[in-house]
């Protein structure tokens, strides 16, 4: 039994027609026929009912569709994974990041590049930005990207600078820290901190937190909309700023470190050489963190 075979015996039962199969497989009629009548002496079973030149499934024929359909989808598949591999293209691409950069651009871009990549399984997880390191030296992803927070160099993965984040401390308009001339940092020690928590060796934490009082979330997105109710002030990235609304509610902290610039880092394992598709998503990301500070 073959592949083709198979794709034959659907198209006619699709067609009606040996005939038109062959046409539409610019192949002749007696070749067509002929796989068909190997395929059932193989099988051993009639799959076809042949009246004049219409044909129409038996009623074993008609059992063996779907499997038929799956047999050839995984046929194709695994050829196009093999060309995949044999052009340089990753066939799976696991990807874990924070959400420094919005998610527009990561659907945008992740839906382009499995356009052009049809044999390539992407995997995309979010964490934390402190949490991505562990993610990493536990082997769960091939690249991260994330914002530098200082860590220390591990022998689990290799990193490469993409660019510059800015990061801004910003607080609700009508919030009392936007009432003051100077923000000193006690003046920052007094009101709730909004700030990012993530699991470390099974506990939850708050990362270097300068208020003793604070909401802790994971990502930055939801930072940056609970600082819109007006709960304290945070640390996003300028990025997430999108929308007017976000730009006239926020305001920039009077504060010397409220404007503070970070590595924006993609993160490899060192047992794992990038491919095409790997090398291809940094450099997107590189070009939209130029255009975006331009």
């Amino acid at each position: 039994m073959k592949v083709s075979q198979l794709e034959m015996l659907l198209l006619c039962i699709e067609l009606g027609s040996i005939a038109a199969a062959a046409r539409k497989l610019n192949k002749s009629r007696s070749t067509v026929s002929t796989a068909l009548n190997a395929l059932e002496d193989d099988l051993g079973v009639a799959l076809l009912e042949r009246t004049g030149n219409r044909v129409k499934p038996t009623d074993i024929g008609l059992s063996i569709l779907d499997e038929s359909e799956h047999i050839i989808h995984s046929m194709h598949q695994i050829k196009t994974k093999c060309e995949h591999y044999l052009n340089g293209y990753e066939t799976t691409l696991r990807i874990v990041r924070d959400d420094t950069l919005p998610e527009q651009f990561w659907r945008e871009t992740t839906n382009e590049l499995k356009k052009r990549y049809p044999g390539t399984s992407f995997f995309m997880y979010l964490a934390p930005s402190p949490e991505i390191v562990n993610c990493m030296e536990s082997n769960i992803a091939d690249v991260a990207f994330c914002t530098s927070f200082g860590w220390k160099e591990s022998d689990s993965y290799q990193h490469e600078q993409l660019g510059k984040i800015l990061f801004l401390s910003v607080v609700h308009h009508q919030h009392p820290l936007n009432q003051l001339r100077s923000v000193t940092e006690l003046d920052l020690r007094r009101y709730t901190e909004i700030i990012q928590t993530y699991m470390d060796q099974e506990r939850l934490t708050a990362f270097s937190p300068v208020s003793g009082n604070y909401h802790g979330l994971p990502f930055f997105e939801l930072m940056r909309d609970v600082a819109m109710d007006q709960i304290g002030w945070t640390s996003i990235p300028s990025l997430l700023l999108e929308s007017d609304e976000h730009r006239k509610t926020l305001k920039v902290i009077k504060c010397p470190e409220a404007m503070t610039w970070r590595p924006y880092l993609a993160l490899m394992r060192e047992s794992v050489e990038g491919g095409v598709i790997m090398k291809e998503l940094c450099q997107k990301v590189k070009d939209y963190l130029y255009s975006a500070q331009v």
